[in-house]
């Protein structure tokens, strides 16, 4: 696993069963043995700063489309009678 300690800013290789090595090799430790890893939620970097999006677009084509329809459909029913 890449074991990242409190305020380092980059990794090393560690064998899940001897945090301690830095070599990933441990004395006990047999090659065919298979470890699950474990993150601390400190050593995991957390980001706060949220992406902000930029303004596009606008919305007199939506609003004149809008009255543009409403005054067909007005205009339809006033020719229908």
């Amino acid at each position: 696993m890449c074991y990242i300690a409190n305020g380092e800013s980059s990794g090393t290789c560690r064998n899940t069963q001897c945090l301690s090595e830095t070599d990933c090799l441990c004395s006990f430790a047999t090659a065919t043995s298979t470890a699950t890893p474990v993150y601390l939620a400190e050593d995991i970097p957390v980001s706060t700063d949220q992406p902000s999006l930029p303004e596009v677009g606008t919305t007199w084509p939506t609003i004149l489309g809008t009255v543009f329809g409403v005054v067909v459909i007005l205009t339809s029913l006033l020719l229908a009678f």
